[in-house]
């Protein structure tokens, strides 16, 4: 005959463990889904393509080109740092130019992201070449 086992000799702090580790489970699972997401963005970005760049609408699309290339872009402008001629020869003059003291700005639009229509500002020096190049939301 088998004797029935008593509950109250199990220990107190047992339960609370496991709900804690499962809670640290839960919250590693959904960092690292959060993280590959990240990771999967930044690898789909595209090279920077002049022609499908021009080709692009100037509106605030979801699905427009630019800004998968914006990263690309901005590394080739920075390490090139061209005048603004050679700017608007490479990318198009539809962008809106802006004035401010001794620096010039071009502006594109880049297209809709999540919540707002995302543009590429890019910024240049007294002598006019490309001193920066900055992406703006909304």
């Amino acid at each position: 005959m088998q004797q029935p086992t008593d509950q109250s000799k199990r220990p107190r702090w047992l339960l609370p463990l496991l709900g804690c580790g499962i809670a640290v489970l839960c919250i590693v699972v959904f960092a690292g889904s959060i993280g590959g997401y990240l990771l999967f963005n930044q690898s789909v970005a595209s090279r920077f393509d002049a022609e499908r760049w021009r080709q692009a609408t100037m509106g605030c699309d979801s699905d427009n080109p630019r800004l998968d290339m914006y990263s690309d872009l901005q590394a080739q402008l920075l390490r090139e740092r061209p005048t603004r001629d050679e700017v608007i020869a490479l990318l198009g003059d539809e962008g809106s130019a802006e004035t401010a003291g001794t620096s010039d700005t071009l502006s594109y639009m880049l297209g809709y992201n999540i919540i707002d229509c995302d543009s590429l500002l890019i910024i240049f020096d007294s002598e006019g070449r490309v001193s920066d190049v900055r992406y703006s939301q909304g």
